[in-house]
């Protein structure tokens, strides 16, 4: 997949994990005593064939950015791809730009950088094994511009409250996103992962419309 450049978003102030998060992203926390939260979007992508990855370290991120290093423990260090940690300092003055939208937008220029046609954007604090390839072979042949991935589950009313949810109606054309309020059994949670054409193409083009 020389042609994707792999994201990895932060969690910034939108999930809260009382007693931890106030020292270090939930990415870098750990996971069986080995392993540490973000490297699950990061194994996903390595073994779907992504080797170009940005990593975006949100408050506290010294932990996280020892654990990551140079990447060469993900099997994707290479002279065409790697893993860059970047950072977004507007949140560090008021939450309320801690959004992973701000975060792009600071390091726009990198982007520009990157030669790579889409882009497949992870949280790092969701847990799921996910082959990148099918997917963007989906997106692709759909002709959408932004393809959202979300996991049908028959609990929302007990699980899932607050998380987002995917409206998708009879078929695959999303109508919204809305806040999981318990009303309905089965629901489509968000992954908080989305495919898409590189937003800095170094050619730009037409961009198809939404479906």
């Amino acid at each position: 997949m020389a042609n994707v450049l792999g994201i990895i978003i932060s969690e910034g102030s939108r999930i809260r994990v009382k007693g931890l998060k106030d020292y270090r992203p939930i990415g870098a926390f750990s996971f069986l005593g080995r392993y540490r939260v973000v490297d699950f979007p990061l194994s996903n992508m390595s073994n779907s064939g992504i080797d170009r990855i940005h990593v975006y370290a949100g408050k506290n991120p010294r932990s996280l950015v020892e654990h990551v290093g140079s990447g060469r423990h993900y099997n994707i260090n290479s002279k065409s791809g790697g893993i860059q940690v970047l950072f977004s300092e507007a949140g560090k003055f008021n939450d309320v730009y801690d959004t992973d939208v701000q975060a792009i937008y600071e390091n726009r220029s990198v982007l520009e950088k990157s030669h790579r046609e889409y882009v497949v954007l992870a949280p790092s604090y969701m847990v799921y094994a996910q082959d990148y390839n099918k997917a963007l072979k989906e997106h692709i042949a759909s002709g959408a511009d932004i393809s959202v991935l979300y996991h049908q589950v028959s609990t929302a009313k007990e699980d899932f409250l607050s998380s987002k949810l995917v409206d998708c109606g009879d078929g695959n054309v999303i109508h919204g996103i809305v806040q999981n309020l318990g009303n309905e059994a089965c629901a489509n949670v968000s992954m908080a992962t989305y495919i898409r054409l590189q937003p800095f193409p170094d050619h730009p083009r037409e961009v198809p419309p939404c479906r």
